[in-house]
């Protein structure tokens, strides 16, 4: 999942827990019990909520998937995880799994949502007065600003590790 470097590296310490990503006439959530579980853009999957979570069992207890829906044999898939990347194409910076997805109104956002969002983490009562700032600063054209109020998807995610360099650095906390 690509973050702004400032962003990553909030992602990285913990203190962003929730990002805001815009919803596009395209992406369908997928709902089966009342809760969205993945999101879906042309029939690709965008993200999906880890199914430990919600109860559900994406695939066998093995880890493999058994339908034989690619090229015809058992292909071997973990729960979803996604990299950490201050930029599209750079290296990961850790992984991190989504706990959880909803859909709102950007300008929906409350004081604990711009905290989680990691605005202003030394002074978090004026979080959700800076968040317009920032949300701007990344999405400027028309339809997708603060004062156009659109809708967007929240996730809800979770630092796992942090990715092993060459040298030895990294490893989980």
């Amino acid at each position: 999942m690509i973050f702004r470097p400032d962003h990553a590296l909030l992602v990285m310490r913990g203190v962003k827990t929730v990002t805001r990503r815009l919803v596009q006439e395209t992406d369908i959530a997928w709902a089966p019990w009342g809760r969205i579980v993945e999101v879906t853009r042309r029939g690709r999957s965008l993200w999906r909520v880890d199914g430990r979570l919600v109860g559900v069992d994406w695939f066998s207890t093995a880890g493999t998937k058994t339908d034989g829906s690619r090229g015809g044999s058992s292909a071997t898939y973990r729960q979803p995880t996604y990299a950490i990347q201050h930029g599209r194409g750079k290296a990961a910076l850790g992984r991190i799994r989504i706990v959880a997805i909803r859909k709102e109104q950007l300008q929906d956002m409350t004081l604990e949502d711009a905290i989680a969002e990691g605005v202003s983490p030394n002074n978090p009562k004026n979080s959700l007065k800076w968040f317009p700032f920032i949300w701007n600063a990344i999405n400027n054209r028309r339809g997708m600003r603060w004062e156009d109020n659109p809708a967007v998807w929240v996730l809800t995610i979770e630092r796992l590790f942090d990715v092993k360099f060459e040298g030895g650095q990294g490893g989980t906390e």
